[in-house]
C-alpha cells in the first residue's frame, strides 16, 4: 500500500500530489502528505571546453530527471579550472521536459581566477511548469581558452 503505510492503518485514499509525492488519507480524515525526494547525479570526469557558449561536456550532465510542480529548488557544484587563457569558468543549469530554460549566466556560477577551485551554486526556479522537469548542467568558457570541470553534481528538491 502507499504512504510507506500498512492496511492496519486504515488507509482508505492515495492521491497523487502535483509535485510527484503522494497524499494519504485515513478513515478518521486524517491525511499525510509525503513530498517526492530530492533527485541528484555525480559525474566525476574531469573534462574541458574552449566554447563560449552553453554546451555538454564529453560525458554528458549531470542530469536529473523528476517530477515537479512550479517550483525546484536546484544546488550544482563543480571543481573548475581556467586551463589556458580565458577569463572565466562557467556552470549553468538548462531545464528541459514540462518547462524549456535554455543555460544562462543568469542561472550559472563563475570562477574568474586560474584557481582550481570548487563552487556551489543554489538557484530556486519559481516559473516551472508541472510535469517531469530535466535539470542538465551546462559549461562554457567566459572568452577564448580553455576550461575544465570534474566533480560535477547537482541536486534538485521540488517545492
Amino acid at each position: 500500500m502507499g504512504c510507506g503505510l500498512t492496511e492496519e492503518d486504515n488507509v482508505i485514499e492515495v492521491q497523487p500530489r502535483t509535485n510527484g509525492g503522494i497524499i494519504c488519507s485515513d478513515a478518521d480524515g486524517l491525511s499525510l502528505s509525503l513530498a517526492q525526494s530530492s533527485g541528484q547525479a555525480l559525474v566525476t570526469t574531469q573534462e574541458s571546453t574552449t566554447s563560449t557558449s552553453y554546451t555538454d561536456l564529453a560525458t554528458f550532465g549531470p542530469s536529473v530527471s523528476i517530477v515537479t510542480g512550479t517550483k525546484a529548488l536546484v544546488m550544482f557544484s563543480a571543481d573548475h579550472d581556467i586551463v589556458a587563457g580565458g577569463e572565466a569558468a562557467r556552470m549553468s543549469v538548462a531545464v528541459s521536459g514540462a518547462t524549456i530554460i535554455p543555460a544562462d549566466d543568469q542561472y550559472a556560477f563563475h570562477n574568474p581566477t586560474v584557481v582550481n577551485i570548487q563552487i556551489s551554486y543554489a538557484l530556486l526556479f519559481t516559473n516551472l511548469t508541472p510535469g517531469t522537469n530535466v535539470f542538465t548542467a551546462k559549461y562554457k568558457a567566459k572568452a577564448a581558452g580553455t576550461v575544465q570541470f570534474a566533480n560535477r553534481r547537482i541536486v534538485v528538491t521540488p517545492g
